[in-house]
């Protein structure tokens, strides 16, 4: 019989984590449109 753990939950970002990690989404969603103007529903994947 095989027993499988569930895996660990991923950690929280602390709200200074939360806050660079949209702010870098910022400028990289700015430096590729060159505007700030995004969809309300628009996900940015943070990449570097």
């Amino acid at each position: 019989m095989l027993r499988f753990a569930p895996a660990p939950a991923p950690r929280k970002l602390s709200r200074a984590e939360q806050r660079e990690l949209n702010l870098a989404a910022a400028r990289q969603f700015h430096a590729r449109e060159g505007h700030l103007d995004a969809p309300r529903s628009h996900r940015e994947p943070v990449r570097g």
